[in-house]
């Protein structure tokens, strides 16, 4: 796949829960550190797909980062428009920062799932949700988030 270093782990979206979602997260942590570095300077690797949308963990290179800025950002990204809809910033990976991440999963999981009940209906449907973003909190970011100004950068 274009723009996207790294081997999938845990592809699988429908059967996804809390335990097994904390599991992939940890699994792609631990695959950053053997994944090489993109181009623009950081390392990627997909937690999970559903349909033309993915999770994925993303490490920003020490000499790249911003002072008090996550440095892995876990991110709901659409490859077909190379567009980042949401996501969530980590400092430690801790267990606060975990669950968190978890949560943000189960949250991309529940729009995907409202997003596929609306496309059922509209035929437009994804493709405007895709231009409009999951919810109002949803932007378009550039490919490396260590690039956009401090003030544009929001954690949750």
């Amino acid at each position: 796949m274009p723009g996207t270093i790294g081997t999938p782990i845990g592809l699988a979206w429908a059967g996804m829960n809390p335990d097994r979602d904390e599991e992939r997260i940890i699994r792609a942590y631990v695959q950053l550190a053997v994944t090489q570095w993109e181009a623009p300077g950081f390392r990627t690797v997909t937690v999970a797909r559903c349909g033309a949308l993915e999770v994925r963990l993303i490490e920003i290179p020490e000499e790249q980062r911003l002072p008090d800025t996550p440095w892995l950002w876990l991110e709901l990204y659409s490859p077909a428009r190379h567009l980042v809809i949401d996501r969530c910033g980590c400092t430690e990976l801790d267990e606060s920062e975990l669950a968190r991440a978890v949560e943000f999963i189960a949250n991309a999981r529940r729009q995907i799932q409202e997003i596929h009940q609306e496309d059922a209906a509209s035929p437009g449907g994804m493709r405007e949700i895709l231009r409009l973003g999951l919810s109002s909190r949803s932007h378009a970011v550039p490919r490396n988030p260590a690039r956009r100004s401090r003030a544009h950068l929001h954690e949750r």
